[in-house]
């Protein structure tokens, strides 16, 4: 995103000059994109529950101190998404 990737589904709330394809930038970023989405994708199993010892998950890339961070993350942002009223908006800025 930072480097002005789009996705399905994204919306900008103010109007950007760059709109690349998300899956050419995630290409160029290469073994630092993977550690990315490999360490976003363990945090999330942690933090639901779900198992991360099954078939295809691998080791964790994080460690213990930022998985706590994380899932401490996750807490706050759930928090923030069950206070907003039905038909409501959330409105994430970083």
């Amino acid at each position: 995103m930072a480097r002005g990737a789009t996705f399905e589904g994204f919306e900008t709330t103010v109007p950007t000059r760059h709109r690349r394809s998300g899956m050419k930038v995630l290409r160029r970023g290469g073994d630092a994109v993977l550690r990315a989405e490999l360490s976003v994708n363990w945090a999330y199993r942690v933090w639901s529950g779900l198992s991360t010892e099954s078939r295809g998950v691998g080791r964790s890339p994080l460690d213990e101190r930022q998985v706590a961070l994380a899932c401490a993350a996750l807490d706050g942002a759930a928090a923030r998404w069950a206070d907003v009223a039905v038909g409501g908006t959330l409105t994430w800025r970083w």
